[in-house]
């Protein structure tokens, strides 16, 4: 259940569901995100742009890491997400150039009280996306 819901739970109602025309634009969203042509994909990695799938693990929850990734992200000119786990860790998807995803997971536990312990790293397949979000 997530925040909203909670919130409209305490009040006694329900969360309304999304319009016909929101879900709609949201499939749309998705299937263009994961659609690039084998030609951009090409450009982009001569570009020197990478993805990364990634968890973080250590003091990574509580302590303002998806505000402080969100910023970080921003300042870097990355895109993808990030979100928290239910086991205590935080997962990412970031893409870029490499040098500034690299820097990313370096300067990530520079921030606060962030302590980040262990970083598991996994390369995806690029693909069209705008901004970074927190999920």
């Amino acid at each position: 259940m997530d925040f909203w819901e909670r919130l409209f739970a305490r009040a006694g109602r329900r969360k309304p569901e999304p319009s016909a025309e929101a879900k709609c634009a949201e499939e749309w969203d998705a299937e263009l995100a994961s659609e690039l042509s084998e030609t951009e994909r090409e450009q982009l990695k001569k570009a020197g742009c990478i993805r990364k799938h990634i968890y973080f693990s250590g003091r990574v929850q509580a302590v303002g890491f998806r505000y402080s990734a969100l910023c970080l992200a921003k300042e870097l000119q990355l895109t993808g997400w990030v979100k928290n786990l239910t086991d205590g860790r935080v997962e990412a998807e970031l893409q870029g150039q490499a040098e500034l995803v690299d820097s990313f997971v370096e300067r990530i536990s520079q921030r606060g009280r962030i302590v980040v312990e262990f970083v598991e790293e996994e390369d995806r397949e690029l693909c069209y996306e705008e901004g970074f979000e927190v999920r």
